[in-house]
């Protein structure tokens, strides 16, 4: 085998063979929700967790995959079986569960509320690829830089964002904005109230006199990563909190990070242009960063810089 296989509903074929129907609700109204999780030395980290959320994420969005969560799971190791030896030394799979609503039904005299829910059966997708680490890694020594754009977080009234959904042409927007000003910056998005929320991929974390702090998930999703950070916190004697949190508090932070599956946490070493803390990536940041290398068996970092 010398390409990478996907699950499709209950068949594994070439991911070039990949398909789904241009009458997916997933594709035709973003009617899908989603998780991602990474590798380290090619075992899954907290696959069962990730798994819950996407439960939890169908559940609110009332999806019906038509797989036990046991399932899915069992599917999901099969894949990135099957795709083992195509992976080479030093490299991490990027395990990637998409689940939709199914194929939109069309029909004669169109009703919206059941055009609503019609579809013939959930679409899942299971697939995975090798994490880009050349794209990130030169920012655990040097930081990345985070702005805050003027398109705001989706509020939770609208679209919880405890949901994992693909529905994410607000992001892709901010992170446009953001690139025109620094190619370097995250978005790091404000809520209506001019809270921090999280940016478009992770979520976000200062450090202000030796206390971690991040926001509140009312506007955040519950990321896994961002768990795994209050854990590590736990176990190192870290005081931490999870609280209401504005641009002003990152401006004076000593140190702030963010944190996502592929890189698991990164410095960010500038917030709005103006250098966090000294400009370096802090100590605390990097604290954390080992705990979660001895963790995983494997040095997050020098395995993301022994490939660039």
């Amino acid at each position: 085998m010398s390409e990478l296989l996907a699950y499709i509903n209950g068949e594994f074929v070439p991911e070039s063979e990949a398909r789904v129907s241009i009458y997916d609700r997933g594709y035709m109204f973003a009617d899908l929700v989603t998780e991602s999780t990474r590798t380290f030395a090619m075992r899954p980290f907290k696959l069962s967790a990730h798994l819950d959320r996407l439960y939890d994420s169908m559940k609110a969005t009332e999806i019906d995959s038509g797989m036990t969560k046991a399932e899915m799971e069992a599917v999901t190791l099969e894949m990135l079986d099957r795709n083992r030896t195509l992976f080479g030394p030093g490299d991490e799979a990027w395990i990637v569960h998409n689940v939709s609503r199914g194929v939109f039904q069309y029909r004669s005299e169109p009703n919206p509320t059941q055009n609503a829910m019609s579809a013939a059966g959930a679409t899942v997708v299971i697939h995975c690829f090798p994490i880009d680490f050349p794209s990130f890694a030169r920012f655990y020594t040097e930081g990345a830089h985070a702005i805050t754009p003027s398109i705001r977080q989706i509020p939770p009234e609208t679209l919880d964002p405890k949901i994992k959904h693909r529905s994410r042409m607000a992001g892709q927007l901010a992170d446009l904005e953001v690139a025109r000003t620094d190619p370097d910056a995250m978005a790091v998005l404000l809520d209506r109230d001019g809270n921090l929320t999280e940016n478009t991929g992770g979520n976000f974390f200062i450090v202000k006199d030796c206390v971690v702090r991040t926001p509140t998930t009312r506007s955040v999703l519950e990321g896994v990563s961002r768990a795994t950070v209050l854990e590590l916190c736990v176990q190192l004697g870290i005081p931490h909190s999870e609280e209401v949190l504005q641009a002003y508090h990152a401006t004076v932070a000593d140190e702030a990070f963010v944190t996502s599956t592929p890189y698991s946490m990164l410095p960010i070493t500038r917030f709005n242009g103006r250098p966090v803390g000294d400009g370096r990536p802090g100590p605390i940041t990097a604290r954390l960063l080992d705990a979660w290398s001895e963790l995983v068996g494997v040095d997050i970092v020098d395995q993301a810089l022994a490939a660039r």
